[in-house]
C-alpha cells in the first residue's frame, strides 16, 4: 500500500468495512457514547449555572462552593473520558484496518493504556501548544514595530497615561471594544504565521496515537519519535489525505456553524421567536445528533484510511509490521 496512492487508500477501507460485519455498530456506540457524555454534561452544567445564580449573598456561599465543585468535577470528568474513548476507538479502527476481529471490549484499550496515553497527551499538547505561543508572542513583537501597530499605539497611550496617573482607574467598553479592533490585524497576522509553522509539526505527531495503540510495549516518547521518524518527507502526503477527505471536513464545518446557530442567526440579522436558553439548546442538540449520523456513516471509512497510510509507513519484513524497541 502506497501514501501516495490516496484512491487506493480509500477505497481500501471501503472494501475492508464492507466486509466487518459489526462496524456501524461499534462507530455508533463511540460516536453515540461521546455526544451524550457532552449533552449530559453541558445540561448539567447549565442547571448548576442556574443554580449558582440563585445563591447570592453570603447565606449562600456554603452551597455556592458545593455547586461549583459539582461543576470542576463534572468538567475534568468529561475531558479525561472523551480522549482516552477516542484511543479506544482508534485501536478499533487499527484493527479493523488489519482484518483482525474487533469486539465492543476493544473500545477500552484507550484506558487500559491510561498513564502512556495520558503521557501522550500531555507531551503533545506541550509542542503544539508551546511552539504556537513562542510563534504568535515573536510575531507579535515583530508586528509591533510595523504600521499594523499604529492604531493600537494611538488607543494605548492615553490608557496608560490614565493608569499611570490613577492605578486603579480601568478603561470602559468602549475602549476596550476599540483596542481589539485595532489589535485585530495583528492578531490575524500572527495567528496565521503561527499556524503555518505549527501545521507541518501537526503532521509530523499525527501518528502518535496510532503508534501507542498498535503496541502495548510503546511508551509516549516511543510514539512520538515513531511518528516524527516515519512522516519525515510524508508530511505533505498526510495533508493530501486530509484533502481527499474535503467532504468530510465541510460536513464538520457545517455541524459546527449549527451548533453555534443562535449566535450566526442574529448576526445575520435573523431573529428567532424564542428565548436564547432554548435556542441554544435547540441547535446544540440538532448538531450532535447530525454529528451521530455523519460519524455513523463517513468516520469509520475516514479513520480506517488513516490506520491503512499508517501501516504503509511502518517498516515491514516479509509482509509483518517490525516492532521499534
Amino acid at each position: 500500500m502506497n501514501l501516495s496512492d490516496r484512491r487506493g487508500l480509500d477505497a481500501s477501507a471501503r472494501e475492508i468495512l464492507a466486509n466487518t460485519p459489526n462496524q456501524k455498530r461499534l462507530v455508533l456506540l463511540w460516536a453515540g457514547a461521546s455526544v451524550l457524555l457532552a449533552l449530559l454534561s453541558g445540561l448539567i452544567t447549565y442547571l448548576l449555572d442556574t443554580g449558582i445564580a440563585g445563591t447570592g449573598g453570603l447565606s449562600g456561599i456554603g452551597l455556592r462552593s458545593i455547586l461549583t465543585t459539582m461543576q470542576q468535577v463534572i468538567s475534568t470528568a468529561t475531558s479525561v473520558f472523551l480522549p482516552f474513548w477516542g484511543l479506544g476507538y482508534t485501536a478499533v479502527t487499527l484493527r479493523m484496518a488489519r482484518r483482525q476481529t474487533v469486539k465492543e471490549s476493544t473500545l477500552l484499550e484507550g484506558f487500559r493504556r491510561f498513564g502512556p496515553g495520558l503521557r501522550l497527551m500531555l507531551l503533545q499538547s506541550l509542542l503544539l501548544g508551546g511552539l504556537f505561543t513562542l510563534c504568535t508572542y515573536a510575531v507579535i513583537l515583530l508586528l509591533a514595530a510595523t504600521p499594523l501597530a499604529n492604531g493600537a499605539y494611538e488607543i494605548l497611550a492615553p490608557v496608560v497615561e490614565q493608569a499611570t496617573t490613577d492605578p486603579t482607574w480601568l478603561p470602559d467598553e468602549a475602549t476596550m471594544d476599540a483596542l481589539t479592533k485595532a489589535l485585530l490585524p495583528l492578531t490575524i497576522c500572527s495567528g496565521i504565521v503561527a499556524a503555518a509553522v505549527v501545521l507541518p509539526l501537526v503532521y509530523r505527531l499525527r501518528l502518535a496515537s496510532l503508534r501507542l495503540m498498535d503496541d502495548p510495549r510503546c511508551g509516549a516518547l516511543q510514539a512520538l519519535g515513531t511518528s516524527l521518524r516515519i512522516t519525515r518527507g510524508n508530511a505533505l502526503k498526510l495533508l493530501k489525505l486530509d484533502l481527499h477527505f474535503w467532504w468530510f471536513w465541510l460536513l464538520e464545518g457545517i455541524i459546527l456553524a449549527i451548533t453555534y446557530g443562535d449566535s450566526l442567526l442574529p448576526m445575520l440579522g435573523i431573529q428567532l421567536p424564542i428565548t436564547p436558553e432554548v435556542a441554544f439548546w435547540v441547535f446544540y442538540v440538532a448538531a450532535m445528533t447530525i454529528q451521530v449520523v455523519v460519524y455513523t456513516a463517513f468516520h469509520n471509512r475516514f479513520s480506517v484510511t488513516y490506520a491503512l497510510a499508517y501501516d504503509s509507513l511502518m517498516p515491514q519484513e516479509n509482509g509483518q509490521l517490525i516492532i521499534d524497541n
